[in-house]
């Protein structure tokens, strides 16, 4: 048999700056993200909710995004895929500290962020990562103290992932009746022509 590679896969998502990571997988109707632990959630599953993103166990997949978040225009910039400062901190903590079965956070403000389906613990994305998929459901969101719910602005993320694929050197038997069933098509079109 020979390896051959297969024809780069490439696919793009987009990432509200109100996706909440700390109602990743939750039921619609979970609050997250109250302004200190235990108090009220003002963010809600599924209009917050973090995007999930479908991919392959043992995949490489390299992500790249752009654009921008902002969750006060009055107060802080726009910051690109890889966040800003928060009131002079290079990072910002998730107010509520760990909620639904999600660990607190430190990253910069409005940085995308991520999930892995069965993890606790979130992890920077920022613009530019490398990886192979330990599992199939990522889910992405951004990075603010409390309150998404008035985020503006958004990410692209696209992405390329391939994998090296085994072609027999003798094709299938459904790849030898199409190609025999195209053939006899074309005798019987050329004999009444």
């Amino acid at each position: 048999m020979s390896i051959i590679a297969s024809p780069v896969f490439a696919s793009s998502i987009v990432v509200p700056g109100t996706s909440d990571l700390w109602l990743a997988g939750t039921a619609a109707g979970t609050v997250a993200s109250g302004l200190t632990p235990g108090s009220l959630g003002v963010d809600v599953a599924p209009l917050h909710a973090p995007v999930a993103v479908f991919l392959n166990v043992g995949q490489s997949y390299e992500f790249f995004a752009s654009g921008c978040v902002s969750n006060d225009p009055t107060i802080f910039p726009c910051y690109g895929p890889d966040g800003g400062p928060w009131l002079g901190d290079p990072t910002v903590h998730h107010f509520a500290l760990a909620e639904n079965g999600i660990d607190d956070f430190n990253a910069p403000l409005n940085s995308l962020i991520g999930l892995w389906a069965g993890s606790s613990t979130p992890f920077f994305v920022g613009s530019h990562w490398s990886f192979v998929a330990p599992t199939s459901l990522l889910y992405l969101g951004t990075m603010d103290g409390w309150g998404w719910l008035n985020n503006w602005g958004a990410f692209l993320i696209e992405w390329d992932g391939g994998d090296n694929r085994e072609i027999p050197e003798t094709p299938e038997p459904a790849t030898l009746m199409l190609i025999g069933a195209g053939l006899f098509a074309l005798a019987r079109m050329r004999r009444r022509t």
